[in-house]
């Protein structure tokens, strides 16, 4: 029998990065995401909150590919109002993104999100999709602003392998 161990340089581990997150806000972790960075508590609003996922993907896949994945899900939302993609640049890499709003059942209100989408090369084989997505209430639009601060922080600390 072989022992197989993970990570290693056979097997990377997911991408390592660090963000700098505003005062006040507090890094938890939560099911299915790499963390979650959630805005002080506000009386009587909704906890604006980003998290960070990270999805193994083929090293074909682009963030064209991930753009129309993402928004054949977000047309899936209750009345759901989406702009026009944005590409920029992060950390060196190209990002894209895109913000909607939506009506929340469950919550009970309009819902604003902004996502933005990178993607980190592993080997030739597979990379690193990583989406970050940030929430918060119609009633809190000015938040958008610190979202867009706390990712353009983001810097992948280690890589999974020396494949640019």
């Amino acid at each position: 029998m072989t022992t197989v161990q993970y990570p290693s340089a056979a097997l990377p581990g997911p991408t390592q990065y660090a963000m700098d997150a505003p005062e006040g806000w507090v890094a938890v972790l939560a099911p299915e995401v790499d963390l979650a960075l959630l805005a002080p508590v506000v009386e009587g609003h909704f906890r604006s909150n980003l998290v960070v996922t990270q999805t193994r993907v083929s090293a074909s896949f682009t963030l064209a590919i991930a753009a129309e994945v993402s928004r054949s899900q977000i047309e899936r939302l209750p009345e759901v109002e989406l702009t026009d993609d944005e590409v920029n640049e992060l950390d060196n890499r190209e990002v894209r993104g895109r913000q909607y709003a939506f009506s929340d059942p469950k919550a009970g209100l309009s819902l604003v999100q902004m996502q933005m989408q990178t993607i980190v090369r592993v080997n030739d084989e597979v990379s690193d999709l990583i989406t970050f997505t940030a929430t918060t209430s119609g009633t809190q639009l000015e938040l958008l602003a610190q979202f867009r601060s706390v990712l353009a922080s983001w810097r992948a600390t280690t890589a999974p392998s020396s494949v640019p």
